[in-house]
Formats: C-alpha cells, sequence, structure tokens
C-alpha cells in the first residue's frame, strides 16, 4: 500500500515537475503541438510557416518545449504555454511584398519562437537565476519599464540573459550581420538588446554561468544534456 501511495506521489510529481535534461533528450525530434486560440486566417498562415521554417533550420537542440499557441489577439510569451503572436501580414496584405520583406518576417517569427523557447532554461535551474544576480551586480542602475527595459527590474535581468541567447543562436543561423540587425531594429528592451549588441561584459556573464548554445566554448553548466 505504501508502495502504491509512493509511486502515485511520484507520478503526481513528474506531471507537474518542468522535465528534466533526460526527460528532454528522449523527446529531441518529436513534432511540435501547435494551437490556434481563434483559429484565425493570420493564425493558420502562422503555424504554417512555423512549421516551414522548423524544416528548413536545425533548431531542435534549443527546443526545451514542444506546445505552442498562436493568438492573434496577444504579444508573445513564454509560460504557461508557449504563445506567439502572428507575424505575417493579414489575408490579402502580402500581395506585392518583395522577398526580403518576407525573408524579414520569417527571421523575426523564428526569433520570437526561439526566444520565448529560452525562457524556459529557467526552470528549476539555479545557473538562470545566479546569471540575473550577476547581472544585477553589473548593471545596478538597469532600467525597468517603457521601451528600454523589460516589465520589471528581475525581468529585466531575465531578459539580458534571454536576449543573448537569442543573439547566439540567430548569429548562428543568419549570420552576424543579420542577427545584429535583427535585434538593432527592435523597439522594445532597447537598453537590453543594446547592452546585448555592444557590452562584451554579457557575453563574458553569460559564458562563466554556462549559456553558451553554440559553437565550443566551455562546459555548458546551465544546460547539462542535449535538450529535446
Amino acid at each position: 500500500m505504501r508502495h502504491s501511495l509512493l509511486l502515485a506521489a511520484v507520478a503526481c510529481l513528474c506531471a507537474t515537475a518542468p522535465l528534466g535534461p533526460a526527460l528532454h533528450a528522449q523527446r529531441r525530434g518529436a513534432p511540435l503541438e501547435i494551437t490556434l486560440a481563434t483559429d484565425a486566417p493570420a493564425e493558420r498562415a502562422t503555424a504554417e510557416r512555423l512549421r516551414a521554417l522548423l524544416k528548413t533550420h536545425d533548431v531542435d537542440r534549443w527546443l526545451y518545449t514542444r506546445r505552442v499557441v498562436i493568438d492573434e489577439r496577444t504579444t508573445p510569451f513564454s509560460h504557461p504555454v508557449l504563445t506567439l503572436a502572428p507575424r505575417l501580414p493579414r489575408e490579402g496584405a502580402a500581395v506585392g511584398m518583395d522577398s526580403s520583406a518576407v525573408a524579414a518576417g520569417d527571421r523575426r517569427l523564428l526569433a520570437d519562437f526561439l526566444h520565448e523557447q529560452f525562457h524556459w532554461l529557467e526552470d528549476g535551474n539555479p545557473q538562470f537565476r545566479a546569471a540575473m544576480q550577476a547581472f544585477r551586480a553589473q548593471y545596478p542602475d538597469a532600467p525597468a519599464g517603457g521601451p528600454t527595459g523589460a516589465q520589471d527590474l528581475e525581468s529585466t535581468y531575465r531578459h539580458l540573459l534571454v536576449c543573448d541567447m537569442e543573439l547566439q543562436v540567430l548569429t548562428e543561423l543568419f549570420g552576424a550581420q543579420e542577427a545584429r540587425e535583427e535585434l538593432a531594429a527592435r523597439r522594445y528592451y532597447t537598453w537590453i538588446y543594446g547592452r546585448v549588441l555592444d557590452d562584451p561584459k554579457v557575453r563574458e556573464i553569460v559564458r562563466e554561468h554556462g549559456f553558451l548554445l553554440t559553437g565550443s566554448g566551455p562546459s555548458r553548466r546551465g544546460i547539462t544534456a542535449p535538450p529535446g
């Protein structure tokens, strides 16, 4: 009886706790579960485009959740379910768009998707919180709110890490110039992206805490096994 109760408790914990690295590794290569919030044309088009992008860009090792909602009524966020907003023109508006505009829209959609994925690395990861504390010590006067910072001061420090990982991966996928142009064009988190693009101390803190996602680099303490 006690054994049965213990098994039941373990099953409950497994159902509610964040997936560990081993389970991430087991799920690597699994398809995305994409849900449309309203089934609007823009949501359907975004889902189709995201699936196409994931076939042409190998990002599987950077996926930490496989559940995605696309909702035209909101802006992107990570939890409790990764949610994206359409980044494509509404039905009929794409007529006459040149290839560079389409490519920019694709790059932005993939960047949004990966940005929200990286927030999932915080779950149960003390190194993530340690990196945030290091950023707090380095930038005690960081902004919060408005177009320069994130929602609050803690979120600003969180986003220094997330946005640097975004830069790392976009650089690998699209090259340094396109990655920097993509992030420099953002009209929000402007102080955060400015530090990520121009202050080497950001990457130093990221490296020290084990969050180099690309290339060789030192031991990745923040990510102890391949994600799935």
